[in-house]
């Protein structure tokens, strides 16, 4: 064991919280003003062994959130998850909290443990999630783009419905900072990989219900992703029927996923992008589209 690990150690041993957070918090990264990733999950490991019950983890948490620094109210979300089964009050609200942190790495490791808190405790802490979506703070409601992808990440079949469904609120949020964490990445490069087919039926479903134009950019962009280029076909269909679309919003939100896919299968989305030269309403995205795939193409 490192030295800088001994002494938390020892200070834990002590019931000394505030010493051992000063010792880990002097890992900080002059980048990142907070320790990187994988001391960070050392600490947290060393705090489960050390503290091995619910209350203890949470009134560590809690010195945490105290100690006031990026690096220790992150540390907290993730001691605390395992605390849920016996205080999900206090977690609860430890994790809402903390995603809403002005510090984005808080936000983003509160998010990851919102997903284990799913992930272990899911039907009891699915309502709470539920909640969320409809919670004023756009950070809150990106949590759960978060705490989804780190729940699908298991690939449990059974709960490819609930996943979606959580995500019917948000599909229409116009907000910038949900957006980008929903389309792109919790549908795009997490749900469409692990459960395909559930996924591309609900991307049918909102298509055919929902004509907000938050709705098109989410569906547009859940194919400007790795994965979604799997489902070529299926994305060229959506995106030609979005790339119609008269709003800016929506039919310039089809170009990154055009050339996206345009890396699966380069003939193929060029000549239906040629075909639409001479169509009054994709014309403008065949020119950008094309723009950048022949970039790419070198």
């Amino acid at each position: 064991m490192e030295e800088w690990l001994a002494q938390i150690r020892a200070a834990l041993q002590a019931g000394d919280y505030a010493r051992a957070l000063a010792i880990y918090d002097q890992r900080a990264t002059p980048h990142a003003s907070a320790p990187n990733a994988k001391d960070k999950r050392a600490v947290i490991d060393l705090v489960h062994t050390m503290l091995p019950s619910s209350a203890q983890r949470l009134a560590f948490a809690n010195a945490a959130i105290a100690y006031d620094t990026s690096g220790c109210r992150s540390l907290a979300a993730f001691v605390a998850r395992p605390a849920y089964a016996e205080f999900p009050t206090e977690v609860r609200s430890l994790l809402h909290r903390l995603a809403d942190d002005p510090n984005w790495e808080v936000r983003e490791w509160a998010g990851s443990a919102a997903g284990f808190v799913l992930h272990d405790n899911f039907d009891q802490f699915y309502p709470t999630l539920q909640a969320w979506t409809h919670d004023a703070s756009a950070n809150v409601r990106r949590a759960i783009c978060i705490a989804t992808m780190e729940a699908a990440n298991r690939k449990m079949p059974q709960r490819a419905e609930p996943l979606l469904a959580l995500l019917d609120p948000l599909i229409s949020d116009h907000d910038e900072y949900v957006r980008k964490n929903l389309g792109p990445f919790a549908i795009g490069a997490c749900l469409i990989a692990y459960y395909p087919q559930p996924t591309l039926a609900r991307l049918q479903r909102w298509f055919e219900s929902d004509d907000r134009e938050a709705t098109r950019w989410n569906l547009a962009m859940v194919f400007s992703a790795g994965q979604a280029r799997k489902q070529l076909e299926f994305g060229l269909q959506i995106l030609t029927a979005l790339a119609a679309d008269p709003r800016r919003f929506v039919w310039r939100a089809t170009v990154l996923p055009l050339r996206n896919l345009a890396k699966a299968d380069p003939a193929h989305v060029t000549a239906l992008l040629e075909s639409w030269r001479d169509d009054p309403a994709r014309q403008q995205v065949a020119a950008e589209a094309l723009k950048y795939i022949e970039k790419d193409q070198g």
